[in-house]
C-alpha cells in the first residue's frame, strides 16, 4: 500500500478535532499508533450519527481500530457493525478493538463478546528519574554502568537522522531474532520496520517529542513519545544498541527527565 504526508495530516488532524488530547486514555488513541500502520491499512473516518468511526481495511476485511470517538449511542455502535458486516460477509473480522474499561457499558452484552487484549503499564516518571530503591537497583546499576564507560550525547531527533536509525532498528531486530524463534514474533519485528520509519517521517504532526544517544558520533537509542493527556506521557518507540549493556535504562532515565518531559507525573510505558 502507498500512502502519504498529506494523508496522515489530513487524518491525524481530523483526529485531534473531534477527540481531543486530554481526552486520550490509552496508548492506542495517540495518532502516530493509529496511523503510523497506513503501510498495512487503509483508514477510513467515517462520521455516524453525531460520533465519527475509524475503520481499517485490508485484504483481510475491516474492523474498527478504536470504539467510535464522540457520544457512543447504542445505534452508533449497531450502525458500526451493519457497516463491517456489509463488508466482511461473516468472515469473523468485524471488531471494536482499544475499548476502554469503563466504556464497556455501551456495548450490550447480550450481543457482544468481551476480550481481554493487554494491560497498559505507568509509572511515576520521577521515580524512573530518581532510579532509587531496591526495586530500581538493577536499572540504577545498569544505568550506572553505562555512564562508567561511555562518553554519550543525548540529543533532539532529526529528520534527517532517520536513515541511521532504521539502520539501528535492523541490528536490534537481528539480535531480537537471535533469541527468539517464533515465527509470528520474527514477522511482527519485521512488520514493525516500517511502523517505526513512518512514525519518525511525521513525528511533527504527530505531535512527538524525538531523543537520540549517540556515542561516537553514532547513533545507538533512538526514543519517541507523546502525550495521552495532561498527566500522562506516552513511549511510542524506544530502541538501543543491545551490546551496549545499561543503555535502555540510560535513553528511559534521560528521556523522562527531559525538560519537555518534566510536567508530567506518569509515563506509559
Amino acid at each position: 500500500m502507498i500512502s502519504n504526508k498529506k494523508n496522515i495530516r489530513e487524518q491525524t488532524n481530523l483526529v485531534k478535532k473531534v477527540l481531543p488530547r486530554n481526552s486520550w486514555v490509552l496508548s492506542s488513541y495517540a495518532p502516530a499508533n493509529i496511523f503510523g500502520w497506513q503501510d498495512f491499512f487503509e483508514f477510513e473516518i467515517t462520521p455516524i450519527d453525531g460520533a465519527t468511526a475509524i475503520f481499517a481495511k485490508n485484504e483481510s476485511g475491516i474492523f474498527m481500530i478504536l470504539p467510535p470517538l464522540g457520544a457512543v449511542a447504542e445505534s452508533v455502535i449497531d450502525k458500526c457493525f451493519n457497516e463491517m458486516e456489509d463488508i466482511n460477509q461473516g468472515r469473523g473480522v468485524s471488531r471494536v478493538e482499544n475499548v476502554p474499561a469503563w466504556m464497556l457499558r455501551s456495548f450490550s452484552d447480550e450481543t457482544f463478546e468481551f476480550f481481554l487484549k493487554g494491560h497498559e503499564y505507568c509509572y511515576y516518571r520521577q521515580d524512573i528519574v530518581d532510579l532509587g530503591g531496591g526495586a530500581y537497583k538493577s536499572k540504577r546499576n545498569a544505568y550506572n554502568h553505562f555512564q562508567k564507560n561511555h562518553e554519550a550525547e543525548y540529543k533532539d531527533f532529526q529528520e534527517e537522522m532517520i536513515p541511521e536509525c532504521l539502520e539501528l532498528y535492523k541490528q536490534w531486530v537481528n539480535e531480537r531474532k537471535l533469541n527468539n524463534v517464533n515465527e509470528i514474533y520474527q514477522h511482527m519485528l519485521d512488520e514493525n520496520y516500517d511502523f517505526h520509519r513512518r512514525v519518525m517521517e511525521n513525528h511533527v504532526v504527530f505531535d512527538l517529542v524525538g531523543r537520540v544517544v549517540c556515542v561516537d558520533n553514532k547513533i545507538k537509542g533512538y526514543t519517541f513519545g507523546t502525550a495521552l493527556n495532561d498527566k500522562v506521557f506516552c513511549v511510542i518507540l524506544e530502541v538501543v544498541d543491545l551490546n551496549m549493556k545499561g543503555l535502555a535504562s540510560y535513553i528511559s532515565r534521560e528521556f523522562c527527565n527531559d525538560v519537555s518531559l518534566r510536567r508530567f507525573a506518569f509515563i506509559n510505558a
